[in-house]
């Protein structure tokens, strides 16, 4: 399975460790981050690249990835856009938050049913992400073409024809 992990690049880096533990822990179970350029610190992997050829690259992997794993914790209007943009795509999304970050984390993140949102500590991280990427393989959780189809057709006024758990 392929994941395309999504962190702030440009705006406030302040959960770098989390951000490795993450994309270390996904790697160590067994699915292929497709997006090893968010843990460059240094800024060279988008160094020489344009705007546009940035955002072509990050739209290509989101269209590639099988699901979209973002850390939410600190506010980022890229991450925003990748996770509409993965739902519109009929991605799964898992955005993780710390606890005590909660009260940062936006109302259209924690208010909308078709993301699976993932509450952690530090002490709890690998445990809760890999209990969400579980139900996500498993097909346990709510898909994102329901969303997408209340949007295009309101006459189906949420009716889901996929599984649900």
């Amino acid at each position: 399975m392929k994941v395309y992990f999504a962190t702030p690049i440009r705006g406030e880096r302040m959960r770098s460790e989390i951000y490795e533990r993450i994309f270390l822990v996904l790697e160590r179970k067994g699915f292929k981050v497709i997006t090893p350029h968010v843990l460059d610190e240094s800024g060279e992997s988008e160094r020489g690249k344009s705007d546009e050829e940035i955002f072509e690259r990050d739209m290509r992997l989101i269209n590639e990835c099988d699901i979209l794993v973002a850390e939410v914790s600190t506010p980022s209007t890229g991450v925003g856009i990748e996770i509409q943009q993965a739902l519109v795509k009929g991605k799964r999304v898992i955005c993780l938050y710390l606890s005590e970050a909660k009260l940062r984390v936006s109302a259209l993140v924690l208010g909308n049913p078709e993301i699976i949102k993932v509450e952690y500590t530090p002490e709890t991280l690998e445990e809760k992400l890999w209990e969400a990427m579980v139900k996500v393989e498993k097909g346990l959780v709510g898909c994102c073409k329901c969303l997408v189809r209340r949007w295009l057709d309101g006459a189906l006024r949420g009716v889901c024809f996929e599984r649900r758990g």
